[in-house]
């Protein structure tokens, strides 16, 4: 988390825009300023929120998993969806 935290305020302290591979398309626009970067990670380092705000990530644990986010990066959440609802 400290790391990933260091380099996306490095990006947004010299206004550079980062992209990560879970930007998906069908997400809006991500605003990523210093101040929704600082409360984004002071979110998630708080203890009760640790578990609320891991129910958003992604992880690629499994081959079904792979299958799911690549449908959500070529914009096809409603096949993700289809295959995570599977399980």
């Amino acid at each position: 988390i400290l790391s990933r935290k260091g380099k996306v305020t490095a990006y947004a302290k010299v206004g550079k825009e980062i992209t990560s591979e879970y930007d998906f398309p069908f997400f809006n626009s991500l605003s990523r300023t210093n101040s929704v970067i600082e409360k984004a990670f002071s979110d998630i380092e708080q203890n009760q929120n640790k578990v609320a705000h891991s129910l958003f990530w992604f992880t690629n644990l499994n081959p079904v998993d792979t299958t799911a986010i690549q449908h959500l990066i070529n914009g096809n959440k409603e096949k993700a969806i289809e295959i995570w609802s599977k399980l």
